[in-house]
């Protein structure tokens, strides 16, 4: 598979890093789970049983469209999922196309999260700016590195065993063959934070504030770009931020 070009409109990218937190918090029959990163923030609360999820609550802190926080309703289709669910059984139940990518990541995270017990749980992701046509990508658990990577457009470059390997369509099935558990997860993570990053490559990312949202030129690919949601969206001013010198800010959402 070719890689898409991915054109750069933003005059100050190649000087900065992107960055994703995301934090995992278990309680008494509970899970409390918040992500953030340039783009967005987001929060979800799994309430469950120990066997399956039985109520799902959150906040779409910042978004870029102004649709986004209505994919809450789309998250309920896990209800009354088994908690010991795999993540590609809870996206199939989900429907990732109608749900928001980014908050049902993160609430499957948390569903995945519940059979590990008592233990909080932070993925920070990094991600260079492509200088020299290459960049650096990297995700740490719990303040250990998992994976580290260097990249050039969508495919990965190094480790040499990666060499070649898309970081774009196809790279789940790779992935699967590659890792497992929680290094399966974490590449995951880094995967999903490597696709918002190329982001920081334009101006005006998505678009100009208050602008009206384009039709996806592939139909349906999230909640606010499905057909009956996308012509009512429009796109939030002030919703990006830059954490390459800040990333304590991160999970903060101010």
């Amino acid at each position: 598979m070719s890689i898409p070009e991915l054109p750069i409109t933003n005059p100050h990218y190649g000087t900065g890093v992107y960055r994703r937190r995301i934090r995992l918090m278990p309680g008494e029959g509970h899970m409390f789970a918040e992500l953030e990163d340039n783009n967005h923030g987001f929060r979800v609360g799994i309430e469950h049983d120990g066997v399956s999820v039985t109520g799902i609550t959150g906040d779409a802190l910042r978004t870029p469209l102004s649709t986004c926080p209505g994919a809450l309703a789309r998250l309920q289709r896990l209800v009354g999922a088994a908690v010991h669910s795999d993540a590609t059984q809870l996206s199939r139940r989900a429907d990732p196309a109608s749900n928001c990518t980014h908050w049902l990541d993160l609430c499957i995270l948390a569903i995945n999260h519940i059979p590990r017990g008592a233990v909080d749980w932070q993925y920070d992701v990094a991600v260079t700016d492509e200088r020299d046509g290459a960049s650096e990508l990297s995700v740490h658990c719990n303040g250990v590195a998992v994976h580290r990577w260097h990249a050039s457009g969508l495919a990965l470059t190094a480790p040499e065993p990666l060499a070649g390997r898309t970081l774009f369509r196809g790279f789940s099935s790779w992935a699967r063959d590659c890792f497992s558990g929680d290094a399966l997860e974490a590449a995951l993570v880094l995967q999903r934070g490597n696709f918002v990053a190329q982001a920081r490559r334009f101006a005006d990312a998505l678009g100009k504030a208050n602008e009206p949202v384009k039709k996806h030129q592939n139909g349906n690919v999230c909640y606010s770009y499905s057909a009956e949601i996308v012509e009512q969206a429009v796109h939030r001013p002030h919703s990006v931020r830059d954490f390459t010198e800040t990333p304590e800010l991160l999970l903060k959402f101010v």
